[in-house]
């Protein structure tokens, strides 16, 4: 594993998403439909190299729901026929949360270039301004892979 891929794991993704916040309910409810995307993605590009379209569409049928049970179940039968299955999903996770934060900065960035350009109050600008800077920055560490960097910039941070 490179050091983009352990800091990115290592990272709350609650925390890189300004989401800590949350109710644990609505943290559970995102981390579900997180996984399901990070198990999408790897049955269909990472299991979806290594296996043929027969083997690929028998186990689609035979796991059709990509919920927590099943992703155990399609891991432990993958793991008796790939050797790095593990590594795979791995690779899948890291992919998927790198997009969802580097996406989540680019709609935050763009709102905010919006919010500033319409907003005529001075002061409301130059806060709209502020927090805008804050997510450029952001933006700028998840598409260097300084995933460590981002929760280091609090919201009130002096730039």
């Amino acid at each position: 594993m490179n050091n983009s891929t352990i800091s990115i794991l290592a990272q709350d993704l609650f925390k890189l998403l300004d989401m800590d916040a949350l109710e644990a309910s609505e943290k559970e409810l995102f981390l579900s439909d997180f996984l399901k995307t990070v198990s999408r993605y790897f049955f269909q590009e990472k299991l979806g190299k290594v296996l043929s379209a027969q083997e690929k569409e028998t186990l689609a049928t035979k796991y059709e729901s990509l919920d927590q049970e099943n992703i155990y179940a399609l891991m432990e039968e993958m793991s008796n026929r790939i050797e790095n299955v593990e590594e795979l999903y791995t690779e899948a996770l890291v992919y998927v949360k790198s997009q969802v934060v580097k996406d989540f900065y680019k709609d935050k960035v763009g709102m905010l270039e919006k919010l500033v350009a319409e907003e005529e109050d001075v002061t409301v600008k130059q806060n709209l301004s502020f927090m805008l800077s804050l997510a450029k920055k952001k933006l700028d560490f998840a598409l260097n892979e300084r995933y460590d960097q981002i929760i280091n910039i609090s919201n009130t941070e002096e730039i």
